[in-house]
């Protein structure tokens, strides 16, 4: 049993997945976005955001701290004075995963967007479409001859036209 044994082995040796996820965090704050798989993601998903919470003070040794973990001054730099700033305001959430539609050709392993939030603090993002209503849009009854279908005081249509049966009924066809 795994009792108190968190993260997730993805088949790797212990080194092979520290390996994996530091390229898949500095593939992340290079670029802003990779496609990579759901396990991966999810993953390194708590590595990078601990990395941007550290980044958000801008200090001496938690500049150190990260670059222990990431071994790469240009990418501490720009941690610090781009990502961190720009999340400053920001409780967490700093990443964002996204499925894709299309599985990998290969394998067929499904596969995700891992982004930095580019979004405002505090604002939800628009949605990329809208959905289109369910149903067709129903057509409102004709009214009946002789039925009065005006409003009454309180603005309802009386009870009356609203259950009366149109003349042409099947019953009627039938005498």
């Amino acid at each position: 049993m795994r009792h108190a044994n968190f993260g997730r082995k993805l088949n790797r040796s212990s080194s092979h997945r520290k390996a994996l996820r530091k390229n898949l965090i500095t593939s992340l704050f290079t670029h802003g976005r990779i496609v990579t798989t759901m396990p991966k993601a999810k993953a390194a998903k708590p590595d990078a955001e601990r990395l941007i919470t550290l980044s958000k003070v801008d200090s001496i040794c938690n500049m150190r701290r990260a670059f222990a973990y990431l071994q790469d001054d240009s990418l501490v730099k720009k941690l610090f004075k781009e990502i961190g700033v720009k999340y400053r305001d920001t409780d967490g959430g700093y990443t964002s995963i996204h499925r894709l539609s299309k599985n990998r050709i290969g394998d067929n392993g499904s596969q995700v967007v891992w982004e930095l939030v580019t979004w405002e603090p505090g604002t939800k993002p628009k949605p990329r479409h809208k959905r289109k209503a369910a149903g067709r849009k129903q057509e409102k009854p004709e009214a009946v001859e002789g039925a009065e279908t005006a409003p009454t005081e309180s603005g309802a249509a009386p009870k009356s036209a609203a259950k009366a049966e149109p003349p042409d009924s099947k019953r009627e066809k039938k005498e």
